[in-house]
């Protein structure tokens, strides 16, 4: 249970330190993500269990577009986190979960639980709800988080479907290609070199990585099906506790409740059983 506690505590604390991030009004945001993509590259290359001579089409394909998608997916991550709040965004990226589980159940024929059905219509309504009630201030941000997330995580599907048992070579691939994407606008935009972002790209690197590292320890003493949906629902609560404290968020009685069946529907759609 520890690994699952520090492993929701590192995930919570990357939208915490991108919410600290976004209050320097100095920051590059790709040097950011680009000290981040570097640590999680050399972390990823020395943990990696794979000989390189065997990388396939497929490992180099999947991760090469993977890497792409999580470059943008965490640039539409940080612009939700300044307009719309990490409570909203953290949920956000937790209820995508919808996307690879309807493409699970369309491409390869998988079947969707009675429970998740009910968490699905759960987690709809509380999102028409926070809409409607100013809750999301830019629901295109919001939308195009939820679509990216979920596609993201597609990726993931589809390597474990199709790719090796063993995904370390594969996840190497992955933070290579977003670290080399990353450098590659910096270096089309000729942005000046700016040190401080790039440290505080090295610090998010370090509970990006640990949040896997975590979890995945946490796979040796409990069953996925406890692990997922208290890491999913962990996380939530605990970025709406840490909005209200650390940056003074104001929730009001309807909006907690919303938030509360959002948690909920989380909770459901991640139960596999």
């Amino acid at each position: 249970m520890l690994f699952l506690l520090m492993s929701i505590l590192c995930s919570v604390a990357i939208a915490n330190l991108l919410t600290w991030f976004n209050k320097d009004k100095q920051i590059n945001i790709f040097y950011i993500f680009a000290g981040n993509y570097l640590v999680a590259s050399l972390f990823s290359w020395t943990t990696n269990k794979v000989p390189v001579a065997e990388v396939n089409w497929l490992d180099l394909t999947l991760g090469i577009l993977a890497g792409c998608f999580f470059l943008l997916n965490f640039l539409i991550y940080q612009r939700n986190i300044i307009k719309n709040g990490q409570s909203l965004s953290v949920g956000v990226m937790r209820v995508s979960l919808i996307i690879p589980t309807l493409f699970s159940i369309l491409i390869f024929a998988e079947r969707l639980l009675p429970h998740k059905y009910i968490g699905v219509f759960i987690i709809i309504l509380s999102f028409v709800y926070l809409s409607s009630s100013g809750h999301i201030k830019n629901i295109f941000l919001a939308a195009g988080l939820f679509f990216m997330t979920g596609i993201t995580d597609s990726f993931m599907k589809l390597y474990d479907e199709f790719g090796k048992e063993e995904p370390s070579l594969y996840i190497a691939i992955l933070f290579t290609s977003a670290l080399i994407a990353t450098f590659s606008i910096i270096i089309k935009r000729k942005m000046p070199f700016h040190m401080r972002s790039l440290l505080y790209g090295f610090l998010l690197g370090i509970p990006n990585q640990l949040t896997t590292k975590f979890f995945m320890d946490s796979l040796a003493s409990i069953q996925a099906a406890i692990a997922y949906p208290l890491f999913a629902s962990g996380v939530v609560l605990l970025a709406i506790i840490t909005d209200m404290v650390l940056w003074k968020r104001k929730f009001k009685g309807k909006g907690l409740v919303a938030y509360g069946a959002l948690l909920a529907g989380i909770v459901l759609l991640n139960l596999s059983w």
